[in-house]
């Protein structure tokens, strides 16, 4: 029984782990104005975390960072 939680503890910390590895790079992406992969990797974490507070918020910047860059074209 013991031991069975020790792997179940060592599979979470492995998960978030990972977890936060996609969190760095999709705020990385969101950062250099990548939006479309931004998005993509904090949907990523959303199926995992639905309710993780990060992901929501790099979505969220994501989406108005399209958004704004939309309505900054000229369109001659």
């Amino acid at each position: 029984r013991a031991k069975r939680q020790e792997i179940a503890e060592k599979q979470s910390a492995s998960s978030n782990s990972q977890l936060s590895s996609v969190l760095i790079n999709a705020d990385k992406a969101l950062r250099m104005k990548n939006y479309g992969t931004a998005k993509r990797l904090a949907r990523e974490i959303l199926v995992i975390s639905p309710n993780n507070a990060q992901a929501l918020r790099i979505v969220r910047q994501a989406e108005d960072g399209e958004s704004k860059a939309f309505q900054e074209m000229i369109i001659e």
